[in-house]
């Protein structure tokens, strides 16, 4: 926990003066968030931002808001591993976010596990993608993270190894949600 508190005061003070150098009418909160209790692995520091320019934060799909977690975690020196245990937020978007994530992640085990064969989501940032990923190889399924640039998505894969569900068998149609299991909606790689 004192670990937690050196890096809380280390952003804290780093923050500060990024948001006094920048002019930007934001204040933010540190707090300690407990995710042993969740399952969601080592605690970690949630960052909440409120003010009248928390919109320039999420503008461009939360730009901002990522790059400065970013840039935050790197004056921290985490390494690519650790830098899990700090997350910006403003209001409690990211978190309703990740609560949405981890429903998409329960419904591809669901459809993993009963048919055998792969899903892949749509293509998305890449922090959701690393959420995505560890949701579903804590549940033992193998997830990676393919494509290029904004066609990058996660497919995961059953644990049997096998893509689609046997030898000589087809890949599956996309679904009606938009995602596939299969199939790359943007690229119809499989």
């Amino acid at each position: 926990m004192s670990k937690l508190n050196n890096l809380s005061n280390r952003v804290v003070c780093f923050l500060n003066r990024v948001i006094r150098q920048s002019g930007l009418g934001l204040e933010f909160q540190v707090e300690i968030e407990r995710r042993c209790d969740c399952g969601c692995g080592e605690d970690g520091l949630l960052v909440v931002f409120e003010g009248p320019d928390t919109d320039l934060l999420l503008a461009n799909r939360s730009e901002l808001l990522t790059a400065l977690e970013h840039v935050t975690a790197a004056m921290l020196r985490l390494p690519a591993s650790r830098r899990r245990v700090l997350s910006f937020d403003v209001g409690s978007l990211r978190a309703e976010r990740e609560q949405r994530l981890y429903c998409e992640a329960a419904v591809a085990m669901n459809l993993v596990e009963s048919t055998g064969r792969m899903y892949s989501f749509a293509p998305m940032v890449r922090r959701d993608r690393h959420i995505l990923i560890h949701q579903l190889e804590d549940h033992g399924l193998h997830a990676e993270s393919v494509g290029v640039g904004w066609h990058r998505h996660v497919v995961v894969y059953p644990s049997t190894g096998l893509a689609y569900g046997g030898v000589g068998s087809s890949p599956p149609a996309e679904s009606s949600s938009g995602l596939s299991s299969g199939t790359s909606p943007s690229l119809g790689l499989t």
